[in-house]
């Protein structure tokens, strides 16, 4: 049975029903759905229909579906992060002038939001920050072949690139 640790960072909490869950989202979406955190209530064994934190405060179903939701997102980000390092791509913080590769993915591997989880291109180059008072050579933009400008801020995110 499932009781909330306390911590929304502490994923490995609901772990042992991430195949469950996985089986789950995987009937929802062939079915043309979404996998709305209200699909999966009443339908994990272990985290059904467990008992309220407090009167208007979620029950513990709904937080292990919500971590169950991110872990499931991890795992996925962590797959595409190993098959793209065993294509040959390569981590990369830093350039000191615009480059120009052949494969550029800009990804966040952590909890928070500062844009899209995994963006990809093919033929794209990366600018630095030419500012003095910020990070000069840190990345921070990608511009996709046939752009001259409109690139994608990399606004702290990872990025990979193949050359």
């Amino acid at each position: 049975m499932f009781v909330f640790n306390g911590d929304y960072h502490d994923l490995e909490q609901v772990r042992e029903w991430l195949p469950a869950f996985s089986a789950i989202r995987e009937e929802i979406v062939t079915a043309g759905g979404y996998p709305y955190n209200d699909c999966f209530r009443g339908r994990i064994p272990g985290i059904a229909n467990t008992e309220h934190r407090g009167p208007s405060l979620p029950t513990h179903e709904d937080t292990a579906i919500y971590l169950l939701q991110k872990l499931y997102q991890a795992t996925e980000n962590a797959q595409r992060i190993k098959a793209a390092l065993e294509d040959g791509c390569e981590p990369i913080e830093r350039v000191e002038r615009i480059e120009k590769f052949a494969r550029v993915i800009v990804y966040d591997d952590q909890d928070r939001m500062r844009g899209p989880i995994w963006q990809e291109w093919e033929d794209a180059r990366l600018l630095p920050e030419t500012n003095p008072h910020h990070n000069p050579g840190e990345i921070c933009v990608v511009l996709p072949k046939g752009r001259r400008t409109h690139g994608h801020r990399v606004n702290g995110r990872k990025v990979m690139v193949k050359r």
